[in-house]
């Protein structure tokens, strides 16, 4: 049969322990027998070192397989790294009881099968029994919670840099195809219109179209930005998009001056607002409304627009709204939140104090 509790618990812990246990558990019931038994060992000589360390051995094994049991499951339970405190608690309360429960069951069961082997000697002083126990528990819990830790401190390392890889990688794409490339040729078919209509319009409409794509060039290489700057050119390029819709796109501003000074990722805004022109079907008798406001904890930049469905429209795989997490998460754990409730579509951006890692 197979012996489920020695299986490999890396999946859990981030390290596979067997081979600790094929060394851990002889060296350390060696050591425990010293404690425990070294009076009779080297002074009596009816003593049988090779019992004493049968004995040592069997409480070290039933101990060791135990614990590692509780933390495996105390990592299930508590894995984050917040909870590294609370997890270290019950590690201690699980130690000291987890001892009087196993020492009751496996003391009575050595009491059936052993005595025989261990003659009338005395067991050792349950006191110095006690602390041994309990000290070697704490120090292999220990053990298992630095190897823990350090294979996460491993992993959230591997993890930054892939996000700084997927940071830069996804600026870059922000120029590529994350700003919709339709919308370029719709600017130049509404540039084209002006120009027949109203030639002074027409060079206002250049203008703000420079300002918009010289923003995404100059912003490519940046990884946070001013939300002051970002508002500045979204300004641009609410222009262009009032000149392609008319009365059918409507845009509602409620951003106080003092919150202008957080950071926020560059082209983040804009790649929400061509997500709300694209699946929305607006007309000036229903205009789509986008309204840009801070959350109520002042710690977002929400922009929630009304729904207007369009007919038979393909399902989008939401790359744009992807990108932007991805590219948040690598400074903050604020999550950007998405909320749909059948009348408003949200997306709320964290603001960030500086533009330091706060990971």
């Amino acid at each position: 049969m197979r012996l489920t509790l020695l299986k490999s618990n890396k999946s859990i812990v981030g390290f596979d322990d067997r081979p600790f246990l094929l060394i851990g558990i002889p060296v350390i019931a060696l050591m425990v027998e010293i404690i425990l038994f070294g009076a009779d060992i080297f002074s009596d000589a009816r003593a049988a070192p090779l019992v004493c360390y049968g004995v040592s051995l069997y409480y070290t094994f039933f101990f060791w397989i135990a614990f590692r049991q509780v933390y495996v499951y105390l990592i299930r339970k508590m894995p984050e790294d917040h909870e590294v405190r609370k997890r270290q608690i019950f590690t201690s309360l699980l130690g000291i009881l987890g001892f009087f429960v196993l020492d009751l069951v496996l003391s009575g069961f050595l009491t059936l099968i052993a005595d025989p082997l261990t003659g009338d000697k005395e067991s050792p002083n349950f006191v110095v029994k006690f602390i041994t126990s309990l000290v070697f528990t704490l120090l292999i819990m220990s053990f298992y919670e630095s190897l823990y830790l350090a294979v996460k401190v491993g992993k959230h390392a591997l993890e930054k840099e892939k996000l700084l890889r997927d940071n830069t990688l996804s600026q870059l794409a922000g120029l590529r195809a994350q700003i919709n490339p339709h919308f370029l040729f719709n600017s130049l078919n509404t540039l084209s219109q002006l120009i027949y209509e109203d030639t002074q319009k027409a060079e206002q409409y250049v203008l703000k179209m420079a300002m918009v794509y010289r923003h995404m060039l100059d912003e490519s290489g940046e990884t946070l930005t001013l939300l002051s700057q970002e508002l500045k050119y979204i300004g641009a390029y609410q222009f262009l998009l009032k000149e392609r819709f008319g009365d059918a796109i409507q845009f509602v501003e409620d951003i106080p001056q003092e919150v202008r000074s957080r950071f926020v990722v560059p082209l983040g805004l804009q790649i929400v607002l061509e997500n709300c022109v694209k699946h929305n079907a607006a007309t000036a008798e229903q205009p789509l409304t986008i309204h840009m406001y801070i959350s109520k904890q002042g710690d977002c930049l929400c922009v929630d627009n009304n729904i207007l469905p369009k007919p038979a429209i393909i399902d989008s795989p939401g790359l744009g709204l992807k990108n932007i997490q991805r590219r948040y998460a690598f400074f903050t754990t604020q999550p950007v939140t998405i909320h749909e409730d059948g009348v408003k579509f949200t997306v709320c951006l964290p603001l960030l104090v500086s533009k330091e890692i706060v990971k």
